[in-house]
């Protein structure tokens, strides 16, 4: 597997059967979506041509839609068919939060 250019190198730090991400120096990663399918219905799962590209068309219009009413995602920029930058990958705890939850 090539990983995709914008200033990453190597494997990802996490893949799994939707996308691969790739985090950078300056706190944002490279997501690369995977064209995977899932089917709760059948619990099975398929990889199936185009729908990478279809899930990031939906995502990117979706968050554009979400900004636009003031709410933030981790949504920058799409980079690529499959790909798109975001802000922070790495989980930031404050003190505050508790793992254990409410």
């Amino acid at each position: 597997m090539t990983p995709p250019k914008n200033g990453t190198t190597g494997p990802p730090a996490v893949e799994g059967r939707s996308k691969r991400i790739w985090p950078r120096d300056d706190g944002t990663c490279v997501v690369e979506l995977i064209p995977s399918l899932r089917s709760y219905t059948f619990d099975r799962d398929e990889l199936v041509p185009a729908t990478a590209r279809l899930r990031l068309d939906f995502y990117e219009h979706a968050a554009r839609a979400l900004h636009a009413a003031g709410m933030r995602t981790v949504f920058r920029e799409r980079l690529g068919e499959t790909t798109y930058l975001a802000d922070s990958c790495r989980p930031r705890l404050s003190r505050s939060s508790s793992k254990t939850g409410p």
